[in-house]
């Protein structure tokens, strides 16, 4: 008897030795589960907060204008009282704060440090922060990295002819629908590999016609006054209208293209039609109208205007050829784009004006040169 009470003590005191290490052993798994849980709550408000960071520089990154007080270049600046941001999923209260120290003038540029801050479920302040550096390039130059190199075959970008204007919006049949800007009831169809407008409709695209074109495009600056900055122009834009004049495929002929303002630059589209004999190509002379333009270079008419032409070289006949932004343009055979012009005042009735050079920065050639009036 005494030995059967013996073994059943012994079993007791196991079992509760047994029940005690399980107890310690859930108490550190909830220990773990606790701080898993704390860690995982800090890598998604850190996520977020990365994402708010990003959606700061990205919208700094996005200015539409090289100047102005608001949605450009010179107002990306510092900001110093916390912001409290309204757009996030997690459990926590977001503030941003972002600090630009003085800005690079040539070449122009920004850096720009984006802090943003919360505190987690412990009650402790967490913060991540992004740094960047902005260019200073006008918008509508950025079209020209995706210009063809010298001597380097023609990229496509995102899998099309890089002639193709970024609105073009890709179709499912090897095609890109766009409507020039300031058309109205117009919409062209350009082949996705080679560039070329294929088809010319209506606003719907429901009703189209053969056309086969090539694409001339551009924009217009403006810089009324000494001292001109070619590579960022302040003057505020007016309206015009710009027309090519054709030898070819028709000689005498004229090709009105569409215009699409803006406060500081004017954009313009033109559909050039080819000739019907191999090699396809278009020749011709574009003008600038719709406003008082000087009478020749010697005029100093303050009253007036002057056209001036981005080219590299001061001459109407550049070696570089059409890319090169002649004054005429001599069997083209590949779309034109970012052939662009300044205009200024033509002087300020004692002094003419004069076209001028390239910019202070080496970063881009911005030399101009005379169109109209042309210098003979």
């Amino acid at each position: 008897m005494n030995t059967h009470r013996f073994v059943r003590g012994v079993s007791l005191v196991e079992a509760l030795v047994a029940l005690a290490v399980m107890a310690f052993g859930m108490l550190g798994l909830v220990g773990m589960q606790t701080s898993m849980r704390m860690n995982a709550d800090i890598a998604k408000q850190r996520s977020e907060a990365v994402r708010i960071a990003q959606e700061r520089i990205e919208s700094a990154r996005g200015y539409t204008a090289l100047t102005g007080d608001t949605g450009s270049f010179a107002s990306i600046a510092s900001v110093v009282e916390p912001v409290t941001v309204t757009d996030y999923t997690t459990n926590t209260t977001y503030q941003w704060t972002a600090t630009v120290p003085t800005p690079m003038t040539d070449p122009p540029l920004r850096s720009l440090a984006v802090r943003v801050t919360w505190t987690d479920r412990n009650n402790q302040a967490q913060a991540v922060d992004l740094h960047t550096g902005i260019a200073g390039v006008a918008p509508e130059l950025a079209g020209s990295l995706g210009v063809q190199a010298a001597g380097l075959p023609n990229a496509p970008i995102n899998g099309r002819n890089p002639a193709i204007p970024r609105d073009a919006v890709p179709q499912s049949d090897g095609t890109s629908r766009f409507t020039p800007p300031g058309s109205g009831d117009i919409g062209w169809v350009f082949n996705n590999v080679t560039g070329v407008i294929t088809r010319i409709c209506d606003a719907s695209f429901t009703t189209c016609e053969v056309f086969d074109g090539l694409l001339l495009s551009g924009f217009v600056r403006f810089d009324y006054a000494p001292p001109f900055n070619t590579e960022v122009p302040s003057g505020a834009s007016f309206p015009l209208q710009l027309r090519v004049n054709t030898t070819l495929p028709t000689a005498v002929s004229t090709v009105n293209c569409f215009t699409d303002r803006r406060t500081d630059y004017v954009a313009y589209y033109c559909a050039m039609p080819l000739t019907t004999s191999s090699p396809r190509r278009w020749s011709g002379t574009p003008e600038l109208r719709g406003f008082d333009i000087a009478n020749s270079v010697e005029d100093d008419d303050e009253d007036r205007f002057r056209v001036c032409r981005y080219t590299p070289q001061d001459t109407d006949t550049p070696s570089g050829g059409n890319v090169d932004h002649p004054r005429t343009y001599t069997a083209v055979t590949t779309a034109l784009t970012n052939q662009n012009y300044l205009i200024i005042r033509a002087g300020n009735d004692s002094d003419p004006y004069a076209c001028p050079d390239d910019g202070p920065s080496d970063a881009l050639n911005t030399n101009t040169w005379d169109h109209q009036p042309p210098r003979s």
